[in-house]
């Protein structure tokens, strides 16, 4: 009997990710991180402010999806979000694509719909999002974890 895996959230994060934001963030996860194989995908996009409650928002999450077999992933960081993920070192912890659409094929899902808020389900027969005899693309880190192809 095969295990049905939980879809990818797409959650596209507010401009100020900070304390008060975190506590309604947090909620909105919570019962989606307590499942089995939990896999996020965080649009920074729009973030232009996180306070320390952000950071220790993303450290939870991804802490709360590992324990249960799932990933979060980051995608499309505004240039303000990338200098807060470099300087707290989160770049080196988080896998980081250009976009929404990149993040979620990592997972074996095509992104299908412009809103980043959408849950997707992984649609396909041979359980990575593309068609049998189809490969995935290789997505483009701009940091974070190096992928195996990026070894020489």
């Amino acid at each position: 009997m095969r295990k049905t895996r939980l879809p990818v959230l797409v959650r596209q994060l507010p401009q100020s990710v900070n304390a008060e934001n975190v506590r309604v963030l947090q909620g909105e996860l919570d019962s989606f991180l307590k499942a089995d194989g939990p896999r996020l995908v965080f649009d920074l996009s729009q973030v232009e402010e996180m306070d320390a409650a952000g950071v220790d928002m993303l450290l939870r999450c991804v802490s709360d999806a590992t324990k249960r077999d799932g990933d979060l992933k980051l995608a499309a960081p505004s240039p303000r979000a990338l200098v807060i993920l470099e300087l707290t070192q989160l770049d080196r912890l988080f896998e980081i694509f250009e976009t929404p659409a990149e993040a979620a094929a990592s997972y074996g899902v095509t992104l299908m719909t412009e809103n980043s808020d959408e849950t997707l389900a992984s649609g396909s027969s041979n359980g990575n999002g593309t068609e049998p005899g189809e490969s995935t693309p290789e997505p483009q880190l701009r940091s974070g974890r190096r992928s195996d192809s990026d070894v020489a």
